[in-house]
């Protein structure tokens, strides 16, 4: 396998004994797709749109499809339809008896930890898709067991600070209300599931980033939360991660389905928190 990062685009090559077909229709169909991947919410065709659901409430909207057949898939993503957009690009080349599939992923502004996670995801999804060109099994991961999310802004990070961070902000595009801030406190989250009263643990902060804890009633271990703000090109960027959502419960089930709510109500904040700003 080879991976070549540099500042803005990350790719990931490997060879298979499948033929240019097989490896062609593994990327384009959506029974294939779904055994090594996700599942197209809709037939990847050229100029089209589509969604990659994961099931665990991850997804990727999918945009300017082009299909060389064959030969070349691309399209444009963001994940959760909100992060950045990225260019991907599918290339599939005979090499002697074999077949080579290489994949670029490439984004503006990404910094030495972004091309490191972006080289060890597509590794791992490479590493899917050639064990299952293999065997013709399912190699698809279960659930992710991490919630990361992540949405463009207008303006600077100190502006969004301030719009964002300050405590009597916080109600306004959060998923759960709580007054006062402060550890103990009572948080009801706004979808009404449940649980639908959690409990702020720990709290920390600095000028661009917000950390804390929460718990709820019947929970074995408290999830960690950090929001941050970094600066982009064109404003700031505004992260979410939220951890522990495999200790909450010993119930595998339990675990993912409250991963996949939560990752829903991080992307109705996201986008709250866009509209605070007053951006569209």
């Amino acid at each position: 396998m080879m991976i070549e990062p540099d500042n803005n685009r990350v790719r990931v090559s490997f060879e298979t004994s499948a033929s240019l077909e097989e490896a062609f229709y593994a990327l384009v169909r959506s029974d294939q797709l779904a055994q090594w991947f996700g599942t197209p919410t809709a037939p990847l065709r050229a100029g089209g749109a589509t969604r990659f659901e994961f099931g665990d409430g991850d997804f990727f909207t999918v945009d300017h499809i082009a299909i060389e057949r064959t030969r070349r898939v691309s399209y444009r993503w963001r994940f959760l339809g909100l992060g950045p957009s990225n260019r991907i690009t599918w290339r599939v080349e005979p090499r002697g008896l074999k077949t080579e599939i290489t994949v670029s992923d490439e984004q503006f502004e990404r910094d030495d930890l972004d091309v490191e996670v972006m080289r060890a995801g597509w590794r791992d999804f490479t590493d899917r898709l050639s064990r299952y060109l293999a065997t013709g099994e399912r190699t698809r991961y279960d659930w992710r067991r991490d919630i990361d999310a992540g949405v463009e802004l207008g303006c600077n990070v100190d502006r969004a600070a301030a719009r964002l961070f300050a405590t009597d902000a916080l109600d306004r595009w959060q998923p759960w209300r709580g007054d006062p801030w402060r550890p103990g406190a009572q948080l009801r989250v706004v979808d009404g599931g449940d649980p639908d009263v959690l409990h702020l643990a720990q709290l920390g902060r600095s000028s661009h980033e917000l950390r804390f804890a929460i718990t709820a009633p019947g929970w074995r271990h408290a999830t960690r939360c950090e929001l941050a703000l970094a600066p982009r090109r064109n404003g700031s960027m505004l992260t979410v991660s939220h951890t522990g959502w495999d200790q909450i419960d010993n119930r595998d089930a339990n675990q993912r389905n409250q991963r996949q709510r939560f990752c829903g109500l991080w992307i109705y904040s996201l986008k709250r928190a866009r509209v605070l700003l007053g951006e569209s």
